[in-house]
């Protein structure tokens, strides 16, 4: 197999696994669209993977991140399955589109969740702060206006977008 070949299969297997995971791991947008912030917030490593041709990233980059998502993605899952479980064993709903945490909550189901959600902030930190260190300072630039400025017209949303 020749260099060409091997290096188009490898770009093939990292988008493959960079769409697995982003759409295992992106949480359902709200019913007016996604917030840029929300999501470079909460899927800091999707959200820089769903943008690595903008970003000009290079694949070393790319699969560096796409491990680091299947890391972040393998220990937030099992926390959000116990926050999922203890919340419907307790009889709460929460109203879709907000974080249990900020919503009225018995004061001991919100002791049992606190600590979860704190968790699973910390490994979302960490993750958002490896990634970006994986960034150049250029990169790191562009990555930072495209967050706060979101979508672009004619800019296809994210998988999972309501549409009109």
């Amino acid at each position: 197999m020749d260099r060409p070949e091997t290096a188009a299969r490898t770009r093939a297997a990292l988008l493959v696994m960079a769409l697995i995971v982003g759409a295992c791991a992106v949480p359902a947008p709200a019913p007016h669209g996604p917030n840029p912030s929300v999501i470079a917030n909460e899927e800091p490593v999707g959200f820089l993977l769903e943008r690595a041709d903008s970003l000009h990233l290079p694949d070393s980059t790319r699969l560096a991140l796409s491990r680091l998502n299947t890391r972040l993605f393998g220990r937030n899952v099992p926390l959000r399955f116990a926050l999922d479980t203890m919340l419907e064993h307790s009889h709460f709903r929460p109203q879709p589109g907000r974080p249990p945490a900020e919503q009225e909550m018995p004061a001991e189901l919100r002791a049992r969740v606190e600590p979860i959600e704190a968790q699973i902030r910390a490994n979302t930190e960490a993750a958002r702060d490896t990634a970006w260190a994986m960034l150049t300072d250029t990169q790191r630039a562009k990555a930072e206006e495209m967050r706060r400025r979101g979508p672009q017209p004619g800019q296809a949303p994210p998988p999972g977008t309501p549409r009109p």
